[in-house]
């Protein structure tokens, strides 16, 4: 924030940050744009702003995550990284793409596990969301350029074939113990948005 000039930090959020920051309020200045990811509720919220003369970034969809793992990823970690990502909204799309029916199962019966401790939003999420078994990594790779996730998990021995060619992807983590959330609030990783393959 310093070496961008911040000169203000605002600890609030969600659509009643998104309408301060519009209108304006005793503690929040009005401004000329809003920049940043939120939830359905808050994408709706920027884009009531506009009509108000205030810019936006751009409308991001629903939050989505894909996942290549084989037999050499952790299915405890692959179903966590999965139902993170799903906890974003209702809305929210996660996907595992792997070369082994052995690890489809595993991470199935992963969530089921950890789904019962992270039950609501996740829950719903998962009705969106697919485990996708294909026979090799070119068949994984185009697939994964078509749907252009906006995070990309590599949990696979050939993570140079798909590091080296991957051509549509917002963020990139690689191996086992890159999860996505440590991008969202830790590495300080950035992506591109917007999601739903724009």
């Amino acid at each position: 924030a310093q070496l961008c000039g911040v000169t203000k930090i605002l600890k609030v959020g969600g659509i009643q940050a998104i309408a301060g920051l519009t209108f304006g309020t005793a503690a929040i200045p009005k401004v000329y744009k809003i920049f940043g990811p939120g939830n359905q509720f808050v994408t709706v919220a920027k884009q009531l702003a506009t009509q108000f003369g205030v810019a936006i970034d751009m409308p991001a969809g629903p939050s989505e995550l894909l996942i290549v793992a084989d037999d050499t990823a952790v299915p405890a970690f692959v179903a966590s990284d999965l139902l993170s990502q799903a906890e974003h909204g209702t809305d929210s799309q996660v996907i595992l793409v792997s070369t082994s029916k052995d690890l489809i199962d595993a991470v199935e019966t992963e969530i089921q596990t950890q789904l019962e401790v992270r039950k609501a939003i996740a829950t719903k999420a998962i009705e969106n969301s697919k485990l996708i078994y294909v026979e090799n990594d070119q068949i994984a790779l185009d697939l994964i350029d078509e749907y252009g996730p906006e995070h990309f998990i590599i949990c696979a021995k050939n993570e140079d074939f798909y590091v080296n060619n991957i051509g549509n992807a917002g963020s990139v983590f690689i191996g086992n113990y890159t999860p996505e959330s440590a991008g969202d609030y830790a590495s300080g990783t950035n992506h591109t948005l917007p999601t739903n393959g724009y």
